[in-house]
């Protein structure tokens, strides 16, 4: 039984992969897309916690920042 994956291509065509390197290259995506997907919960996060922040806004406008 051999492996292969199936990839859905953005204008819907689906592409099935059945070489031996299909697999790395399905690993490195899915870390790729966690990584991106964690840098920009991250990036969120923390430009909405310095905006919210009264204080910070205060300060900023003080000339502290």
């Amino acid at each position: 039984m051999s492996k292969y994956y199936i990839i859905i291509a953005h204008d819907g065509t689906e592409v099935i992969d059945a070489t031996s390197d299909a697999e790395n290259r399905m690993n490195a995506m899915d870390s790729a897309e966690r990584r991106y997907k964690r840098d920009c919960e991250r990036r969120n996060k923390r430009h909405g916690k310095f905006a919210r922040n009264p204080l910070y806004r205060l300060a900023g406008l003080c000339g502290m920042i």
